[in-house]
């Protein structure tokens, strides 16, 4: 139903979208559910077209639901586990640069981090590093890992046909980045000398292959307040209030390299960095409703507002890959999302078909969409969401019994985007010139079963 499910919240889910629907549960229910991802990203590099796929199937959500026995209303209490965010991605960009190269940003004035003095690309004395354009780029990203949460809550009915929720989220996750990015000189343009380490001359730049990653830890929590109201078992409206999700992140950042040279090969790599910091995010408040017009049809609707410029980040220090993401955060604005959804029971048959859709739109400013200040560091890549995400959903359910009911639904997610596949330190090189536009698709298909007992 496009996640249109505040105003419905009906069975074991609504621990997630809207604890306090909990309450209308009449009995116990166990709830699992599998996902399948496939990512697909179409990307365009100066002008030259490449796709890159990854995949991965996981847990999507396990929990039950408890109703208890009270003299009046309803007490209900649930716990279970909820994956919120996937992070498998993919991208792939290949095509000859003539104007710009990766070599010149990786100069560091601390010795022990100048990837381009430890390779021997910089030539020693004058900090020059020859290779500035007129190569052959290739670079593949993959990402994986997950964000979830260990949900405990419960609901009561306050007043007649008034419910009110509340869940307690804890948070874990990992995420991992890994990018592999290579040049090559192959028009055969750099066939001078340069003068690299302790003197040991290089000669005819032939290639340079870099291997960076991010791994990070994730831990933390938040909550969840509910109100759903029933007017006449015809329609329902909810109400959620989402606290921060206070999260602390533990990260560490791996680059290494190798260049080839006619007559050298050398590799190293820069110590590891590693970094611990925390972060708050923003209050969610989300309102739903939903409607029956007949008694086989349900209709639901959902609107999340959502200020993300009061995002917090603190105690990083100057090295943390992922800081500078944060620190542009006044550049991003409060953002509306909304859900539409329908249901539909075909009579006598035990099938119920479901569809929805939803927009959720792009928290950057927009007029600064293409402002250098906006962009996410990812590695050694930019990476920048200035594009509205759009759902698309349909599924169907099928009651075997009384006590058994399977789901299946599709979930295609689309948004646009662009890469900065590194910053070119001369001023006059466009950002054209590293930069690569991504068109990302994100199908996803999710089986559960749902037992009442």
């Amino acid at each position: 139903m496009g996640n249109a499910f505040i105003g419905v919240a009906d069975d074991y889910s609504a621990l997630y979208w809207n604890p306090a629907g909990l309450g209308q549960l009449r009995h116990s229910e166990f709830s699992l559910a599998l996902t399948n991802l496939n990512v697909s990203n179409n990307t365009s590099f100066l002008g030259q077209a490449s796709t890159y796929d990854n995949s991965t199937t996981h847990l999507n959500s396990i929990g039950m639901a408890l109703p208890f026995p009270v003299t009046q209303g309803s007490l209900v209490l649930a716990a279970g586990y909820n994956r919120l965010v996937n992070y498998t991605g993919a991208l792939s960009a290949r095509a000859f640069n003539p104007t710009s190269s990766i070599q010149p940003s990786l100069f560091d004035e601390e010795d022990t981090y100048d990837m381009s003095w430890l390779l021997g690309l910089q030539q020693d004395g004058t900090f020059e590093i020859p290779v500035n354009g007129r190569v052959m780029q290739a670079q593949d990203v993959l990402e994986s890992g997950n964000l979830g949460s260990w949900s405990f809550g419960g609901s009561v009915e306050v007043a007649r046909n008034l419910l009110v929720g509340v869940s307690l989220n804890v948070i874990t996750g990992t995420y991992r980045y890994e990018r592999t990015f290579a040049e090559n000189d192959e028009q055969n343009i750099y066939a001078d000398t340069i003068g690299g380490i302790e003197g040991r001359n290089r000669i005819d730049f032939q290639s340079l292959e870099l291997n960076q990653s991010i791994t990070q830890d994730v831990s933390g929590w938040s909550s969840k307040i509910g109100l759903l109201y029933n007017i006449k078992d015809v329609a329902r409206i909810g109400l959620t209030v989402q606290t921060p999700m206070a999260v602390t992140v533990e990260e560490e950042f791996r680059m290494s390299g190798e260049s080839r040279f006619s007559n050298a090969v050398t590799k190293d790599a820069i110590p590891k960095i590693t970094n611990a910091y925390d972060v708050s995010t923003s209050w969610v408040f989300g309102l739903g409703a939903s409607i029956n017009p007949v008694p086989f049809v349900t209709l639901s609707a959902d609107a999340d507002v959502t200020d993300f410029s009061t995002i917090s980040f603190d105690d990083a220090s100057a090295e943390s890959v992922s800081r500078q993401s944060f620190e542009f955060k006044k550049y991003l604005t409060q953002t509306v999302s909304f859900r539409l959804g329908a249901e539909v029971t075909i009579p006598s048959t035990g099938l119920t078909l479901r569809g929805g859709y939803g927009v959720s739109p792009t928290p950057f400013l927009k007029e600064r969409a293409d402002d250098m200040t906006q962009v996410l560091l990812y590695g050694m890549g930019y990476r920048s969401r200035n594009y509205d995400l759009t759902t698309i959903s349909f599924g169907a359910g099928y009651k075997i019994d009384d006590a058994l009911t399977m789901n299946v639904a599709y979930m295609l997610r689309s948004y646009k985007t662009f890469t900065l596949n590194y910053i070119d330190p001369r001023a006059s090189i466009p950002f054209e010139a590293f930069k690569t536009t991504e068109d990302v698709s994100r199908t996803s298909m999710l089986l559960s079963i749902a037992y009442s007992f």
